[in-house]
């Protein structure tokens, strides 16, 4: 283990700064690990300021899920790019299906990389295949691969993104 999900689509924010929480993001600090969260690109105002307070590296899913019909114009997922300067958050490029219909997703993703290249730079960019596609039968892992290969052509920055990036985020690298 190299890290805790918050999973909080369609759930409320908990008191992540009640003393549990400190504790718990305390002890996942000592540990070196990261939380991940996922939840809507409009609510990430309400929980980065928090998260980047305990010191632990925070990850972003799913390209930060903003709204479909907004993509990159979505304020939160433009609040995501601007949190490249803490050098405390990274961004999974992942699930772009889960952000929008499946013919738009690649287009979008296409777009939304590209931001997050320009704010994050390929040294705080994962991706993930995001399987087994829960809820989205219709998806393949070859097909999301291929989405990445489009968003990024160079093969030196994919490298990054696939293999140095999440060597050193989760660890394996030691």
């Amino acid at each position: 283990m190299c890290g805790i999900r918050l999973n909080l689509m369609g759930r409320p924010t908990p008191e992540l700064d009640s003393l549990p929480w400190r504790a718990l993001f305390a002890r996942i600090a000592a540990l070196g690990w990261h939380v991940e969260v996922h939840l809507p690109a409009a609510r990430l105002p309400e929980i980065l300021p928090i998260l980047l307070r305990t010191d632990c590296a925070i990850v972003v899913d799913h390209f930060g899920r903003p709204a479909p019909a907004l993509g990159v114009a979505d304020p939160g997922f433009q609040y995501l790019v601007e949190q490249s300067v803490t050098g405390h958050v990274w961004v999974k490029l992942s699930g772009a299906y889960r952000n929008w219909a499946p013919r738009q997703a690649a287009a979008q993703g296409l777009e939304a990389t590209r931001r997050l290249l320009d704010a994050y730079t390929p040294e705080r960019l994962v991706w993930g295949s995001d399987w087994p596609h829960t809820e989205h039968p219709d998806i393949a892992y070859a097909g999301t691969r291929r989405w990445l290969d489009d968003w990024i052509d160079d093969p030196v920055v994919r490298r990054v993104v696939l293999v140095d990036t999440p060597a050193r985020l989760f660890h394996m690298d030691r």
